[in-house]
């Protein structure tokens, strides 16, 4: 025999979970409580709100922008091969509108020379919507994938805008690099 089919199809009142205004964080760990059209949840490290990436009372947020690059055919990164800068990959940045203003900003790469060079290559973030530089690291000689971490990030704007990121050599021998990222860490 066949089941009934169901005449009322759709969600009714007792298939729904409807929490009402609690006007206060959860105290216990595990609890979530909706509070002021927010979900709040409570864990070891506090109370946060799932949808906004971590960032909560006593916890640390972390945001992410990161761009992998690769090459033509099965290169899994791209070439630097360039003395002066080149454009080897893009990003778009949504502006510090969006992204914030506190918290620490952070820029780095995943790079290495393709053959041992002592001169190395250098890269940036570079704003080409604002004709800006973000974050830049020279130095870089290592011949196997290291990262790199900008000793600075700064003229991010407060709206979007496209980051170039870009490589060039600064001795005689090429470079690669594979991943860009530019992270946000807020207290």
């Amino acid at each position: 025999m066949t089941g009934t089919p169901d005449r009322f199809p759709g969600s009714r009142d007792e298939d729904e979970l409807i929490l009402r205004d609690q006007g206060a964080d959860p105290t216990t760990i595990g609890a979530t409580r909706y509070v002021s059209g927010d979900f709040r949840m409570r864990d070891s490290v506090g109370v946060f709100n799932p949808r906004d990436g971590g960032a909560g009372q006593g916890g640390t947020g972390l945001r992410i922008i990161q761009v992998s690059l690769t090459g033509d055919g099965q290169a899994i990164y791209q070439t630097v091969t360039q003395a002066s800068w080149q454009v080897v990959g893009y990003m778009v940045f949504p502006g510090t509108t969006v992204w914030g203003t506190d918290g620490t900003n952070c820029a780095g790469f995943v790079a290495w020379l393709t053959v041992a060079d002592a001169t190395g290559i250098s890269l940036r973030f570079y704003d080409a919507t604002n004709s800006n530089v973000i974050a830049t690291v020279t130095g870089i000689t290592a011949t196997v994938p290291t990262v790199y971490q900008a000793a600075s990030v700064s003229n991010l704007p407060a709206s979007a805008a496209v980051f170039e990121i870009q490589g060039k050599r600064d001795g005689s021998k090429n470079g690669a690099i594979s991943v860009a990222c530019i992270e946000k860490r807020s207290s």
